[in-house]
């Protein structure tokens, strides 16, 4: 059996996938590339594009999900995860997120700030536009979160629904 080819864009520290891009070099990181460019991969030459926490930090997210839907083999899937646009802590500063302030190191970085929130809604648009055929949207927790963030998000989740999950998941396919 053949092993699946697996694009983790904007991977920061993980190591799932068979290449990984960031705009920040890492041990763990095959190529340092800024996602706004060009993916520097030929058509189809992968089974699974993965990019968590990424597609808020684009300037041009329908320009990164065409370039996706290029590198990807027909019938090959991609999973995006990104902030929760209803994530009740994003917009009440209850344990100090404060979404677009985004530190690396403690050090605000230019190239790393984000640009938007997300519902499921937004993303279905974004893969339609893109010619990818949404599957599945499901809510999620941030699993790096702290474990005081954790708490409160499932004391969130419990009480108000969407609002107490900080990422939005979407999962499509190529045809």
């Amino acid at each position: 059996m053949k092993m699946k080819r697996i694009l983790n864009v904007g991977c920061g520290e993980e190591t799932y996938g068979t290449d990984r891009l960031d705009v920040i070099p890492r041990p763990n990181v095959t190529k340092v590339w800024n996602a706004n460019n060009k993916l520097p991969y030929p058509k189809g030459a992968f089974d699974i594009v993965y990019a968590r926490c990424l597609f808020e930090h684009l300037e041009n997210p329908n320009a990164f999900l065409m370039e996706c839907r290029r590198v990807l083999k027909k019938g090959g899937i991609i999973r995006i995860i990104t902030d929760n646009a209803p994530y009740i802590m994003f917009h009440y500063n209850i344990v100090g997120i404060k979404h677009g302030d985004y530190c690396y190191d403690g050090k605000f970085r230019k190239e790393d700030m984000h640009f938007a929130l997300y519902t499921p809604e937004h993303l279905r648009n974004h893969f339609n536009r893109a010619g990818l055929v949404p599957i599945k949207y499901y809510h999620d927790y941030y699993s790096e979160s702290s474990m005081k963030v954790k708490i409160i998000q499932r004391i969130l989740s419990f009480f108000f629904g969407k609002f107490g999950y900080s990422n939005v998941v979407a999962v499509g396919i190529k045809q």
